[in-house]
């Protein structure tokens, strides 16, 4: 029994003998292993029986292409030419700066910023080299400036792990920032994408060294169940980093702060049978109008002869309830319009000239729009808690002042007069052609106008009566004072460490729902039916590029990513 031991290649130490170049074809690379010049194909090892087969029966036309010695000789030198050129062309690629990582970078996070599908980097690409070309067409390096641009690489592919790599560098400074904060609450809501598959958005507020700050943790797909159990675990291996002991708020869609924000609609919905009976025939006669073609066109021809402030009413829409208060603005202001309208067509509403129906209608608008304006104070990011409540308790104090008011028969003529009850408030807003002048004795309508055009610019009379407050501007004053000065008796009693992280649990809390919705409405931007095959790590990436207020190191990253060349 033979008990010797194979030889290793390895241990033979075989080097490559550079006679072979000229006799077979082939070279060394850095690994110190025959690379064929002609086809480029790498051998296992350096024998010289292996590379004269490769030569005679794969490359024996090369043979009969140069039958001399010295023609296959020239032919070898510029293939190694070829070669060592192409070697030195990479190494100088790869020790350059990485600008064109960086570039394709930038790109992508524009791209996706926008909520654009992946492929618009090639897009992107092709347009940017078409407009260099007249761009930098009076430039020395023109050529080397449309180089750089093919360089950058930004297939769908690419972008797509570059706006991974993104998100990831956002969400590791997100973490560091949490961390770091004094406290910090979170806030949870659910809404099914196009798929159906159920997404959880986790958003965070804390404050950091640029304020408070409200930003998207995480967009996590529930596959299965929904329950709360699952989302609950789905939320807490997402806290997995996060030191969980700064937590001061949870808020789900079953909190106050994620459900209080629109009890408006609510409030708009509970109005008494009568009122609902003015706005359900405001949106008959609107539909009477708009349904119908031709007589859509012509209502708003009858609005643009007549230069109305509108070209056209609005349709209500019941999932939309702000809708309500506009509808009820623009059938307002085209009232006589419509009238007008509704006559020529033969078509007969009695109620619109019941002054009883009027009335109620006047009140509703009025009302409408109230409840919209404090809805809209209600939205946006960055709201405190605080601030939200402020809000709400105006608005409540203002229905005080409004049912009051309405108790004395004080706005039974306000709209009519509207502008001659505002002149001594606000004397300059005020075009005189618009007032009663009846009811301001021993003044005549030119003598007004005079008298305004020469006081408009001083300063003293203007203040003068900008100090005329009424109850409704002291209660925005008093509301501002509050907010500014935040004199609470309890927190001024506290020490003065105490009253800092008191306040900073304050501004860490969610005052309102204003960025579950954005995110949603992103998501179903972003997961349209053009791009319904998303994977769930695409989606989420966009999500967190496209609502943070975070920018990613480019630098950074870009330094970590071994660089390809595009082709």
């Amino acid at each position: 029994m033979n008990t010797s031991q194979k030889r290793k290649i390895s241990e033979e130490n075989r080097e490559f003998n550079s006679a072979w170049t000229d006799s077979f074809a082939f070279t060394v690379n850095d690994a110190g292993l025959p690379v064929c010049l002609i086809c480029g194909e790498k051998l296992a090892n350096n024998k010289k029986c292996n590379d004269e087969r490769h030569f005679q029966n794969k490359h024996l036309a090369f043979s009969k292409t140069y039958p001399t010695k010295d023609e296959q000789k020239r032919a070898i030198s510029e293939l190694l030419r070829r070669v060592e050129q192409r070697k030195h062309t990479f190494k100088k690629w790869i020790n350059s700066p990485n600008s064109t990582t960086a570039a394709s970078f930038v790109a992508t996070h524009e791209i996706v910023r926008r909520g654009k599908p992946f492929t618009d980097g090639e897009y992107m690409k092709e347009s940017f080299i078409k407009i260099s070309e007249h761009l930098f067409s009076e430039f020395k390096n023109k050529e080397e400036i449309i180089q750089k641009i093919k360089e950058m690489s930004l297939s769908a592919k690419t972008v797509k792990d570059r706006a991974i790599r993104m998100a990831t560098n956002i969400t590791s400074k997100q973490i560091d920032d949490i961390n770091s904060a004094q406290a910090y609450s979170i806030a949870c809501d659910e809404s099914s994408d196009l798929n159906d598959i159920e997404q959880t958005a986790l958003l965070c507020r804390y404050v950091n060294s640029d304020g408070p700050q409200e930003e998207l943790l995480e967009l996590i797909p529930l596959k299965g169940q929904t329950r709360g159990q699952d989302i609950c675990e789905a939320v807490l291996s997402c806290l997995k980093g996060i030191n969980t002991a700064h937590l001061v708020s949870v808020s789900t869609d079953g909190a106050p702060s994620m459900r209080g924000v629109h009890k408006e609609a609510l409030c708009a919905q509970t109005f008494p049978p009568e009122y609902v009976e003015v706005m359900n025939l405001v949106i008959k006669i609107i539909n009477k109008i708009i349904a119908n073609g031709l007589n859509h066109r012509q209502f708003c021809s009858l609005l643009d002869e007549v230069e109305s402030a509108y070209s056209d009413l609005l349709l209500h829409n019941r999932v939309r309830w702000l809708s309500r208060g506009d509808v009820l603005k623009r059938f307002d202001v085209c009232l006589e319009h419509v009238k007008t309208f509704l006559e020529s067509k033969g078509l007969s509403y009695p109620k619109l000239g019941d002054l009883d129906w009027l009335e109620k209608f006047d009140f509703m608008v009025d009302m409408t729009s109230h409840l919209n304006t404090l809805n809209k104070n209600l939205q946006g990011k960055g709201s405190t808690a605080l601030q939200l409540l402020e809000d709400v308790l105006t608005f409540e104090r203002k229905m005080t002042v409004f049912a009051r008011d309405v108790q004395r028969e004080r706005f039974s003529e306000f709209r009519k007069e509207k502008n001659t009850l505002s002149f001594p408030v606000t004397p300059l807003d005020i075009d005189p052609s618009l007032l009663d002048i009846s009811a301001f004795t021993g003044i005549s309508q030119p003598d007004l106008e005079i008298e305004l055009a020469d006081i408009a610019d001083k300063d003293l009379w203007v203040f003068k009566f900008k100090n005329l407050t009424l109850d409704l501007e002291e209660i925005a004053c008093q509301k501002a004072t509050l907010a500014k000065e935040h004199k609470w008796n309890d927190v001024e009693n506290l020490p003065k460490p105490d009253k800092l992280i008191f306040e900073t649990w304050i501004l860490s809390i969610f005052g309102s729902t204003y960025l579950c919705e954005q995110v949603f409405s992103n998501m179903n931007f972003i997961k349209s039916k053009y791009r319904s095959r998303l994977t769930d790590e695409s989606l989420q990436s966009c999500m967190k590029i496209k609502v943070t207020s975070y920018s990613p190191d480019i630098g950074k990253i870009s330094m970590e990513l071994q660089k390809q060349k595009s082709h």
